[in-house]
C-alpha cells in the first residue's frame, strides 16, 4: 500500500526544490513538473508569489508518498507514474505548481511533491485541514486500486467510528435530519461562520457573541472554550477537532483563517481603491466637459463621447483576479493627459471670444485716439487765446 503525508519544514522553497532534485538521489528522468519547467520551477514559483506579493508566511506544503517495499508489483518506473498521475489530476494542486522527485536513496522507493503555496489564478494560499489530508488518501486508494498495488491491513480499519464518538455521531445525524439539537454542531456552525468572518482573534470573539457564545481564549492556556450564553453549555475548541477530525477547529486552524480573510479583506481593499481612483478622474472630465459646451455633467461634448478605453481597462482587471497593477498606472497616467489637454483647450478662448476681445481692443484704441485728438484741439484754441 502507498502512504502519503505532509512534511513540515522550514527551509527556504529553494532549498526544498534543490533537496529533492539533488543528483546523488534522483535522475532528471524520473523528475517531473506541473505547471512550471524543472529546470527554473524556483524562479518561476518565486515569481508567482512577487505577482501577488505573497512572499511572506507559508511557502510551499511538501508532501512524500512511500510504498511498500514487499510489493512485487512497485518499482521506481511504477512509483514515478503513480506520484505523476496523481500530481496532475489532484483537485486541490489545481492551478498550484508543483516539483515531484522519485527517490530511491532509502530501502522504501518514494516520491516528493513541493507544492508552491500560491496560486496561480487568484494568488489565494494553500491551505489545509486533516479532512483535506484524508481526501488525498482517499485519492492515492484509487490510483492504488487502478495500479494493483498491495493493500495494507492498517486500511480497512480506516472509516469505523469509535465507541467514545458514537453517541456524539448519533446526536449530530438526529440534528441534521432535524429532530433534535445537538449542541456539538450547533457549536461548530457557529465557530465556522465567525471564522469566516473574522481577521483577528478580538474579531472573532466579538462575532462568537453574536452568535451567542461567550469564548475563553487566553493566550497563555491551551484550551479555547466556548460558553452558550442561553444553556449554559461548554465546548472546547479541542472537543470539536476531535470529533470532525479538522484542523480548522485548532487554534492554528483559527489563526490561519484570520490571516487569509485579512489577505483577502486587503487584496479587495486594493482593488476597490483602483475603482475609486478611476472613478475620481470622471468627474473632473465631466466638470470640464460641462464648462467647454455647457452640457450637463452626463453629457461629455461628442468628440470626448466615444473614448470608452478607461472602461476597456476596467473591464480588463475585472475579469482578472488581481487587477493590472502597469495597465492601472498607465490608465491613470493617460487620464491625466487628457485632462490635461482639455484644462488647456478650455484655457484657450474659441474664435468668436478672440474676435470680439480684438474688437473690443480696437474701440478703446479708437476712443482714446479721439481723446487724444481732442485734447490737441483744446490745447490749440488755448494757445491762439494767449497769442491775441
Amino acid at each position: 500500500m502507498a502512504i502519503i503525508k505532509a512534511v513540515n519544514s522550514k527551509a527556504s522553497i529553494g532549498k526544498a526544490i534543490k533537496y529533492i532534485t539533488q543528483e546523488e538521489k534522483t535522475e532528471e528522468k524520473i523528475i517531473a513538473g506541473k505547471d512550471c519547467n524543472i529546470k527554473t520551477s524556483i524562479d518561476e514559483m518565486k515569481a508567482i508569489k512577487e505577482l501577488y506579493n505573497k512572499t511572506e508566511g507559508r511557502q510551499y506544503k511538501h508532501y512524500v508518498m512511500s510504498f511498500n517495499p514487499n510489493d512485487p508489483n512497485i518499482n521506481i518506473e511504477k512509483a514515478h507514474q503513480v506520484g505523476k498521475e496523481f500530481m496532475e489530476n489532484e483537485e486541490r494542486f489545481k492551478n498550484h505548481q508543483v516539483i515531484m522527485a522519485t527517490h530511491t536513496d532509502k530501502r522504501h522507493i518514494h516520491n516528493h511533491f513541493i507544492v508552491n503555496s500560491v496560486n496561480m489564478e487568484n494568488g489565494k494560499k494553500f491551505r489545509e485541514s486533516k479532512y483535506d489530508l484524508e481526501k488525498l488518501k482517499d485519492h492515492l486508494r484509487k490510483l492504488e486500486k487502478k495500479h494493483n498495488l498491495l493493500p495494507d491491513e492498517k486500511s480497512k480499519e480506516q472509516g469505523k467510528i469509535s465507541s467514545l464518538n458514537h453517541n456524539k455521531y448519533q446526536a449530530i445525524k438526529r440534528d441534521i435530519q432535524g429532530d433534535y439539537k445537538s449542541y456539538i454542531l450547533e457549536t461548530a456552525k457557529a465557530v465556522k461562520r465567525s471564522q469566516e468572518k473574522a481577521i483577528s482573534k478580538d474579531d472573532f470573539i466579538k462575532e462568537m457573541d453574536k452568535e451567542g457564545y461567550n469564548t475563553n481564549w487566553i493566550d497563555t492556556r491551551k484550551h479555547i472554550t466556548f460558553i452558550n450564553k442561553e444553556s449554559g453549555k461548554r465546548v472546547r475548541l479541542a472537543n470539536l477537532e476531535k470529533t470532525f477530525n479538522d484542523s480548522d477547529f485548532t487554534k492554528g486552524g483559527l489563526i490561519s483563517e484570520f490571516e487569509r480573510n485579512y489577505e483577502e479583506r486587503e487584496r479587495a481593499g486594493r482593488a476597490e481603491g483602483l475603482d475609486i481612483r478611476n472613478k475620481g478622474i470622471k468627474p473632473t472630465d465631466e466638470e470640464l466637459y460641462q464648462g467647454s459646451n455647457g452640457q450637463g455633467l452626463n453629457e461629455p461634448s461628442n468628440s470626448l463621447k466615444g473614448d470608452t478605453s478607461h472602461r476597456k481597462l476596467e473591464q480588463e482587471s475585472t475579469r482578472a483576479d488581481d487587477f493590472d497593477i502597469e495597465g492601472a498606472k498607465e490608465h491613470i497616467r493617460r487620464s491625466t493627459r487628457e485632462n490635461a489637454k482639455s484644462v488647456t483647450a478650455l484655457s484657450k478662448p474659441d474664435a468668436r471670444t478672440r474676435e470680439i476681445e480684438r474688437e473690443k481692443a480696437r474701440e478703446l484704441e479708437r476712443a482714446n485716439s479721439r481723446k487724444h485728438e481732442r485734447g490737441i484741439e483744446s490745447s490749440k484754441s488755448r494757445d491762439q487765446g494767449i497769442s491775441r
